[in-house]
């Protein structure tokens, strides 16, 4: 006993010096997780409730040609096509219709065409406006026009499988 004490007080520094090695070792053990965690919570069959996640590199989802028509076939029985109203076209169609108008007017009667007979000239500055027949039929067609375009108009190329439901963004 009495050289274990002579040892142990002879080698009290390096004693002291592993002791302290080996509880910061097993302090450090201690701190660390025993599982590496991913750093958001997902749940099966439940949405993503993170912020998007991008990946470094590309991976490919590999899926049957079948999965992918019955999710296609899926999608466009349950999607409503979304249109965006736009008061602007009005204005343009109209500008167009008045300038085609003039053309058409001064081809058929073999006339000069009038550069003063435009859309702004005749229905933004409501410039004294004559009675001839030119301008009655004008004023027609910007009605007609009008008319067509408060109630909108859909490209007719669209499939509407899903019923006359639509989706209109303002």
């Amino acid at each position: 006993m009495k050289n274990i004490l002579i040892k142990i007080r002879d080698n009290h520094e390096q004693i002291f010096r592993v002791s302290l090695f080996l509880l910061t070792l097993a302090l450090i053990v201690y701190a660390f997780p025993r599982q590496a965690k991913f750093k958001y919570e997902f749940t099966k069959g439940k949405p993503w409730m993170h912020e998007t996640i991008i990946a470094p590199f590309d991976f490919s989802i590999l899926k049957s040609i079948e999965e992918i028509e019955s999710e296609k076939e899926i999608i466009n029985k349950q999607h409503a096509p979304i249109f965006n109203f736009n008061d602007a076209i009005f204005e343009i169609k109209a500008e167009e219709f008045v300038n085609l108008f003039e053309d058409k007017w001064a081809l058929d009667k073999k006339i000069q065409k009038d550069l003063k007979f435009t859309f702004s000239n005749i229905f933004k500055l409501k410039s004294a406006r004559n009675n001839t027949k030119k301008h009655d039929l004008v004023n027609f067609g910007f009605n007609k026009l009008q008319e067509i375009y408060s109630k909108g108009i859909i490209q007719q190329n669209l499939d509407n499988s899903h019923g006359s439901q639509v989706l209109l963004k303002k």
